[in-house]
């Protein structure tokens, strides 16, 4: 395939002047906000793209992750090397010193919009963050939403599902346990914020079909109640994560958990009627209980 510029195909820049590079972290929906963050710099500023897929070398015991964002139709220009990440950490350090210039950008505080963030005129920017804001990239839009559609066409029980998906009034639900569970920083939704959402569709909607998305997927079984509604249990049947996340994104609404994985299966659906419930607190971190840069004013919050 050789050396595809993201943004910039058109365009031979010479990659000694012009750079960006994201470093990547963390799980799908992470990925996904550090994709769509680099990306519109690299349309902003007319840059080469690159990324630091290096964390995805090593051994993580606790919460291992994968890279997924091959699965889209996006353009990856690996800038993977172990040994040259430390390399970078040095030079900017040594140009700190000498010139007062920092090439590394380190997020200031997750979930919020930094609107100082500065672009270095040398030819190095590096990346360091999750950078889950819409602000960063809603201008390119329309793009970022083209960039997030699979790589390759859908068949078998796969394009089924995804087709009652399209052709009902369906409901997502993402209930997100697994590892936030034990965990004093992570805020693990209610089975009230849960049912209350549900209720408010059961209530303002007819003819629902609600989908149901989960890594403790017996949880719900056991846990939610439904009273005028079909249900059908997505998780634990085959698919990836990726390909879960598209499945609710073609939901006509959704109801998410504080989980950037469910963040954009909302963000990516197209339905300009969709309504969105969120949870009214994000995490059991103080300064991230509320998160404006993150949550758009048009999605619902419920306690």
């Amino acid at each position: 395939m050789g050396v595809v510029v993201s943004g910039l195909k058109s365009k031979k820049l010479n990659l000694s002047y012009f750079m960006i590079i994201i470093k990547l972290s963390g799980g799908l929906g992470n990925q996904m906000f550090e994709y769509a963050f680099g990306r519109a710099l690299s349309l902003k500023y007319k840059q080469i793209l690159l990324f630091d897929k290096s964390i995805y070398k090593k051994k993580n015991k606790s919460t291992p992750r994968k890279f997924f964002l091959n699965f889209f139709n996006v353009d990856i220009l690996s800038f993977s090397s172990v040994l040259i990440s430390k390399i970078f950490v040095i030079i900017d350090l040594l140009f700190i010193k000498l010139f007062k210039i920092n090439f590394i950008k380190k997020e200031q505080q997750i979930h919020k919009y930094d609107d100082k963030l500065k672009i270095s005129k040398f030819g190095i920017n590096y990346f360091d963050g999750y950078w889950q804001c819409y602000k960063y990239f809603e201008e390119f839009d329309d793009i970022i939403l083209e960039d997030f559609t699979p790589k390759i066409v859908w068949t078998g029980r796969l394009k089924e599902i995804d087709d009652k998906i399209v052709n009902s009034n369906s409901v997502s639900i993402h209930v997100r346990r697994g590892d936030y569970v034990g965990n004093k920083d992570y805020e693990v939704c209610s089975l009230g914020y849960y049912q209350k959402a549900i209720d408010f569709f059961e209530i303002n909607f007819n003819n629902l079909v609600f989908y149901v998305f989960s890594d403790d997927i017996e949880w719900v079984k056991n846990n939610l109640k439904f009273k005028n509604a079909s249900v059908i249990f997505i998780s634990g049947s085959g698919f990836n994560e990726a390909e879960e996340l598209i499945l609710m994104s073609h939901c006509k609404h959704n109801i998410i958990s504080n989980s950037s994985f469910s963040w954009w299966a909302a963000w990516l659906n197209k339905n300009s009627n969709k309504k969105v419930v969120i949870p009214d607190r994000w995490s059991n971190v103080e300064k991230l209980k509320s998160v404006p840069d993150l949550l758009p004013d048009s999605w619902l919050k419920v306690s």
